[in-house]
């Protein structure tokens, strides 16, 4: 038995200009019961603990100003997007709605949401069951666009990955099918405006499977792995160049996120059949970027870990624990942990991410 858990904080990070309220939410998926868990992030006690009474497996958590959005499967299979709202002044959660995309959306595979929501924010979520990507209003839930497998020229897509958006793209990557007995599955990257909703670029990634991030309006990072080959690309969001690339040695580059002022990124990176990995940081401010600190070592990690920075801390989830890094020096250093109070083997955690009042922050 898993069960989907989610922890909350009061934050005064130093990242932030202005942190009124703020949450640090963590999820478990779960086959017969899931329950949202509100935890402060300084002491890691639990303040919240919430019924999931949709009978909804959740995977994946964003943020997005005032709200965290989870992304989860009922029980036809379909992909539901749940909203909560952060309650000003008591540190908790709050449901606010929910919406199932039908046959439109089975098996949801990723969530994200506009990084530079200055003018009009949206979600975006890729469907592995369904090959579709939707974006969606985070208001209402309501649908906006929806896309199925591209063909571009003579390149078929077979499978929808990760998605990442901006004010002005959409990014989705996918992998495509061998056009011969002899070739062997790669990746695709299509990047699509968000004025029309038509292509305006793509790329053959080497690997069908990868991950996007946004790195501010100059920089989209993706980790590619597959075919004998794992790297992490620097890419220009405008044109999909790639202005920087890094191989690591006898790792594979998985998850990443960046820290709200765009400084650093972190990476988890695991070593292929071991099921123990590492955080890696890169400094970001410098051209191209450089590794800053010693690598963090996680135990148990899957290899779907995605680390994430807010204020004075890193959190990267491990099996059924979560672990927390203070930083010294611009280094993770210090860590506690905590275990969510589960008993059960197979309890895992898929997602992790922060939210608060007065401030802007995405996982």
């Amino acid at each position: 038995m898993a069960k989907t858990i989610l922890f909350g904080c009061v934050l005064v990070g130093a990242l932030y200009v202005s942190v009124a309220l703020g949450a640090n939410v963590v999820a478990i998926t779960g086959d017969t019961q899931d329950t949202i868990q509100v935890n402060d992030v300084d002491t890691l006690s639990t303040v919240q603990t919430i019924v999931q009474f949709l009978a909804v497996k959740l995977s994946h958590l964003i943020s997005l100003e005032n709200y965290i959005y989870a992304v989860g499967v009922n029980s036809a299979g379909e992909g539901v997007v749940l909203q909560f709202e952060i309650l000003n002044g008591n540190n908790k959660l709050e449901f606010v709605t929910s919406t199932s995309y039908g046959t439109e959306c089975t098996q949801p595979s990723a969530l994200t949401a506009t990084y530079d929501y200055s003018d009009e924010p949206a979600l975006a979520m890729s469907c592995i069951g369904s090959g579709t990507t939707l974006v969606m209003d985070p208001e209402t839930l309501q649908l906006i666009q929806l896309y199925i497998l591209p063909e571009i020229s003579d390149i078929s897509a077979s499978k929808v990955g990760d998605v990442a958006m901006t004010a002005n793209y959409l990014y989705a990557t996918y992998t495509t099918l061998p056009q011969s007995d002899d070739d062997k599955s790669e990746g695709l990257l299509v990047q699509y405006s968000t004025d029309s909703w038509e292509i305006v670029n793509w790329s053959i990634i080497r690997g069908p499977s990868s991950h996007l991030k946004i790195g501010g309006s100059s920089d989209l990072f993706l980790t590619s792995t597959g075919n004998g080959a794992s790297y992490l690309s620097q890419l220009n969001p405008n044109t999909l160049e790639e202005v920087n690339r890094r191989n690591p040695q006898g790792f594979e580059f998985l998850q990443m996120n960046l820290t709200p002022n765009l400084k650093s990124l972190f990476l988890y990176i695991q070593k292929s059949g071991l099921n123990a990995g590492r955080v890696r940081n890169f400094d970001q401010t410098k051209y191209p970027a450089e590794k800053s600190c010693d690598d963090v070592r996680i135990e148990l990690s899957p290899a779907t870990s995605q680390p994430l920075v807010f204020g004075e801390y890193l959190f990267i989830r491990s099996s059924s624990s979560m672990t927390r890094f203070t930083f010294g020096h611009g280094c993770p250093r210090q860590k506690s942990q905590t275990s969510y109070g589960l008993t059960e083997p197979d309890n895992y955690s898929t997602s992790i991410a922060i939210a608060c009042r007065s401030c802007v922050s995405i996982s």
